[in-house]
């Protein structure tokens, strides 16, 4: 076989490879919308896991940044827009801001620890963000005990850890914040006994308290799903004096009391979603599996919205978001899989969402998100990996907004262009320079693991 042919078969290998380069592409969970602009972190296996950015007016997707040089990625999480810039976390530990307007990401903060960590080497980084009084707040390991509740203000790029290092709080995480009735309320996850408390901070005085010590109703822990609704904040909890599994309670401030407002069952992850002035929810009771639910604090009842999954088996509704007047989620009703459905409270009826003109139903939607009236979220529909999807509810239509060979590997932020123009030495002849980019092409080909070569 002599070079030219040789050159030739390889090329046609790697015309095939590059168009299938990118098709096992996989997308985060987070979403955010910034500037008008819709963020997510994607997986394309040539830069790892980093952080993409797609224009609906353009319908251009880019790579916003390479943090991490390479195929490893950065790990980019819990992104949140403040102060008209968005915000992240980054290689577990880290935490970040990029400005579109300079086009840069900094870093404002590591929390590693080098000398000691309880998780096995990693260290806990920023979570659960939430803004309260113009600053950020997270949680993030910055004591060997465990996790604490900091503060970032960026007016004056102040890092603050609210708790003291050495406070009987040490080793605490916190998975569920709110703001309500100007304060910020949240679940402290203590690890010395195992137990989720609904605590209070105040910014202003800096106390923080547990609800239990000083409201005058029911004593209540491992307590999540914090909640906005009809001027109380509910959420999910047990008690002692109700004895059962996690049920649904509500704290009025005017009073300062904790009460039961629901007896049924509730899952951990139940998305507590406002919607026509009442509270949804999924949840379980004796005769179901977990199903959408609806609370009225009016009457008092909590009610079944529909059994989408007959019988004591679960659609697991999730990803509960009110856009357009309708209630849209996702759910399993055991026969074509998890799906995306919506509920109107005029009609009082559950339906399928699928594309008026094809039919599409795209599979396992989530990450749902509302960006210039439309609805967008992650899915696929067929073996080739991870997709966005958009939802017009004007027209019915269901499309393809972002998939894999979409994905730059180049970041829209400036750097130095050292890559090699072939477009006039793609003819050269069988040795020499032509030899050398083929050669060159094959390693990066091997090196994404997508090129076996038989001759």
């Amino acid at each position: 076989m002599n070079t030219k042919t040789w050159m030739l078969k390889v090329f046609f290998l790697l015309v095939f490879t590059s168009n299938n380069a990118f098709s096992n592409v996989s997308i985060g969970d987070n979403f955010a919308v910034y500037n008008k602009k819709l963020y997510f972190v994607a997986d394309n296996s040539q830069v790892g896991d980093e952080l993409y950015v797609y224009d609906e007016a353009t319908g251009e997707t880019n790579l916003v940044i390479d943090l991490n040089l390479g195929e490893e990625g950065s790990a980019i999480e819990e992104l949140i827009v403040y102060n008209d810039k968005l915000y992240f976390s980054a290689f577990g530990n880290q935490l970040y801001v990029y400005d579109d307007v300079i086009n840069q990401a900094l870093l404002i903060s590591d929390f590693s620890y080098e000398n000691f960590s309880p998780f096995n080497g990693t260290a806990s980084g920023p979570t659960n963000f939430t803004l309260y009084n113009n600053k950020l707040y997270f949680s993030a390991q910055s004591h060997p005990n465990g996790s604490q509740l900091h503060s970032y203000d960026s007016t004056v790029d102040e890092l603050v850890l609210v708790l003291p290092a050495f406070s009987h709080y040490s080793g605490a995480i916190i998975p569920s914040v709110t703001v309500y009735d100007e304060q910020f309320f949240l679940s402290y996850y203590e690890r010395n006994h195992g137990i989720s408390y609904l605590r209070v901070y105040d910014d202003s005085s800096g106390d923080f308290l547990s609800v239990n010590e000083t409201s005058n109703g029911i004593d209540v822990s491992n307590v999540g799903n914090l909640a906005l609704f009809d001027n109380k904040l509910y959420f999910s909890a047990n008690s002692e004096e109700y004895q059962a599994d996690t049920q649904l309670y509500s704290y009025e401030g005017n009073f300062d009391q904790i009460s039961l407002a629901s007896d049924i069952s509730i899952s951990y992850s139940s998305y507590l979603t406002t919607y026509q002035d009442k509270l949804f929810f999924s949840a379980s009771d004796e005769r179901y599996g977990v199903e959408l639910h609806v609370y009225d604090s009016i009457t008092g009842i909590t009610d079944l919205v529909g059994d989408l999954n007959n019988g004591f088996e679960s659609s697991n509704p999730a990803d509960l978001i009110v856009f357009n007047h309708q209630l849209y989620f996702s759910a399993d009703d055991g026969l074509l899989g998890r799906k995306l459905y919506r509920y109107n409270s005029i009609s009082a009826n559950v339906e399928l969402v699928a594309d008026d003109f094809n039919g599409d139903l795209p599979n396992d939607p989530s990450s749902i998100t509302i960006l210039n009236d439309h609805l967008y979220f992650k899915a696929n529909n067929d073996s080739s990996g991870d997709k966005i999807f958009r939802y017009d509810e004007t027209d019915g239509q269901i499309i393809v907004v972002i998939e894999s060979d979409t994905l730059s590997q180049q970041p829209a932020a400036p750097v130095e262009d050292s890559s090699i123009d072939t477009n006039d030495k793609s003819s050269a002849g069988g040795g020499g320079l032509g030899f050398l980019l083929v050669w060159l092409t094959i390693i990066f080909c091997i090196k994404q693991r997508k090129l076996y070569v038989v001759l």
